[in-house]
């Protein structure tokens, strides 16, 4: 007989999910500090009973992000937990955690929009908040170390950056090799309040467009072009007309850069495939299969070369460089 576990825990994988959120919502990471707390002081603190705060605290140390001491009572959060769960770190991903928060109710009406018809594509709204924008740069960061070795550019060059975010690439691109001309773009709800965030962070020189990235927003062409985790916005049916778009604004000799997370066989499938799942539930976007983005980008006028770069990490992040003719 085949053993039936596989199905069950797909069936109650959920659990999971909702037992850390729940931990998070509560505050038992904020509470227990970095020295941690004792149970029945952290069972007031959440206002939680001890005996139903018991079987969550079980979850949280089986899951590995809790410490409970049998001896003392003491609850302690893991080295894992107090760096990425303690709202006073600075790698702490409250905001990434939010957005999954918000998306969990979403998954219930997972059947009904993969059943309904594709839209205008339309893109998400992103969300003009300090908290916000400082999630989209923390996150960026910690991608950072292991992107920017991948990145090389040149003397003299310049650099628009294409749905730019919190502007946290354009600005290590600015330090890391000292560029001078550069243009970052966003949509008008969110520009006015990173132009003013990533200005404080250090960025210096830039300019500032406002716009939506599949309009000609601008007339003039550029060295290098950046579009970083955006591409899973687009539907499927755009992915060719998309990348041509971004195209129009590399030089000669020039190369637009592209990150995102795509599906490939044996680097992470599943979770690509989730994320694909997760962006429908907000837009028709996509998470497209690597091989498919590099044939719409062989077809690409003015081609001289593609090449696709593993981001190192848990994550199935690519960074595709492609250099245009001069």
């Amino acid at each position: 007989m085949i053993n039936p576990d596989p199905i069950i825990e797909l069936s109650v994988g959920y659990w999971k999910s909702r037992a850390f959120l729940a931990a998070v919502n509560l505050g038992v990471f904020k509470y227990c500090g970095t020295e941690g707390l004792p149970f029945l002081k952290l069972s007031e603190a959440v206002n939680v009973l001890p005996e139903k705060l018991k079987p969550l605290i079980g979850s949280l140390v089986e899951l590995g992000l809790i410490e409970y001491d049998e001896m003392t009572g003491d609850v302690c959060p893991t080295k894992i937990a107090h760096i990425y769960l303690n709202p006073h770190s600075p790698a702490c991903m409250d905001t990434s955690i939010e957005y999954a928060r918000e998306m969990f109710s979403q998954w219930n009406n997972l059947e009904e929009r993969l059943q309904a018809p594709l839209g205008n594509n339309p893109v998400p709204s992103k969300q003009d908040t300090p908290s916000f924008l400082q999630g989209m740069h923390n996150r960026a960061k910690m991608l950072s170390e292991a992107v920017m070795p991948l990145i090389s550019l040149r003397e003299n060059d310049s650099v628009l950056d294409i749905a730019a975010g919190a502007g946290t690439w354009s600005l290590l691109l600015q330090e890391k090799f000292s560029i001078t001309e550069m243009c970052l773009l966003e949509q008008p709800e969110l520009l006015p309040s990173m132009k003013s965030f990533i200005t404080k962070e250090g960025l210096s020189g830039a300019r500032f467009v406002e716009g939506d990235y599949h309009d000609k927003f601008i007339e003039e062409i550029y060295s290098n072009v950046i579009f970083f985790g955006a591409l899973h916005q687009e539907a499927a049916a755009n992915l060719s007309s998309c990348i041509e778009h971004l195209w129009s604004f590399v030089e000669p000799g020039g190369r637009l850069w592209i990150l995102d997370i795509f599906a490939v066989k044996n680097d992470n499938a599943l979770f690509a495939h989730l994320f694909g799942l997760n962006m429908l539930l907000s837009s028709d976007g996509s998470v497209f299969e690597l091989d498919e983005v590099e044939k719409a980008i062989n077809e690409l006028p003015q081609l001289a070369q593609s090449e696709s770069h593993a981001v190192a990490g848990s994550l199935p992040y690519f960074l595709i460089e492609i250099t245009k003719k001069v």
